[in-house]
């Protein structure tokens, strides 16, 4: 397979591990992944003016992907990346917990200047789903602080109309945060219910066996939920 914007191929196989590695490298000053264009939110993409800012959730999700390579290793036979995969899973899980655990629920991304998105001392976005969900599909930290930020996501972030990408909702613009900033409150990326988001947070919860917090959501979400109706 060619390689992008590249006359260079590689195998499927070579293409991960380059991906993987690049990740690892690609990471700012407190050592987490940077963020670029849209890290699956598109409204936060970086600028000039916020300036360089490091995504949790990047850095979470290239926790899983480690995992899920360490085993694929396994499969095959390739012990060398297997054990390099689960050392660079480990230093990263470290890095993550080390900077970006607020006390209850991990932060959302770090600016530049130490700004956190998605803190308790923020009195707008103080806590988003994604980054508690993929807390617990990259296995971040133990079971015992990954329950903690799921029920905080249980306390803030569950609506009778579904599950907010972040709450409270940002009101006014914020050069640190950007774009993110100026889309109108409880609309898509901005407090919206998001299915999506709602899918990570159905199977987080699956993996720590909350059973019941896994069907309520999926039932918030289903078409048609008693409190949020199609007419709404």
């Amino acid at each position: 397979v060619t390689f992008f914007e590249s006359t260079e191929t590689g195998t499927v196989w070579e293409h991960l591990k380059r991906s993987y590695r690049h990740l690892s490298r690609d990471v700012g000053r407190r050592g987490l992944c940077l963020q670029h264009h849209a890290d699956w939110n598109d409204q936060l993409e970086p600028s000039a003016k916020t300036g360089e800012r490091e995504s949790v959730m990047v850095s979470e999700q290239l926790c899983a992907g480690l995992l899920e390579m360490a085993e694929l290793a396994d499969r095959v036979g390739d012990l060398g990346v297997g054990e390099e995969c689960r050392a660079l899973h480990r230093e990263m899980a470290e890095k993550i917990n080390h900077v970006a655990w607020d006390g209850a629920w991990y932060q959302r991304t770090i600016c530049e200047d130490g700004y956190a998105l998605c803190s308790g001392r923020n009195e707008e976005a103080k806590i988003f789903v994604n980054t508690q969900s993929w807390a617990v599909l990259g296995c971040v930290a133990e079971e015992e602080r990954l329950r903690q930020c799921m029920e905080s996501v249980d306390r803030h972030l569950t609506k009778p109309e579904g599950i907010p990408i972040c709450d409270p909702p940002c009101t006014k613009f914020d050069e640190r945060i950007g774009r993110f900033t100026t889309v109108m409150p409880y609309h898509i990326e901005n407090g919206g219910c998001y299915n999506h988001a709602a899918g990570f947070k159905t199977v987080a919860d699956c993996i720590l066996g909350r059973a019941e917090q896994a069907w309520d959501t999926l039932v918030k979400v289903a078409p048609d939920n008693p409190d949020n109706p199609v007419s709404q």
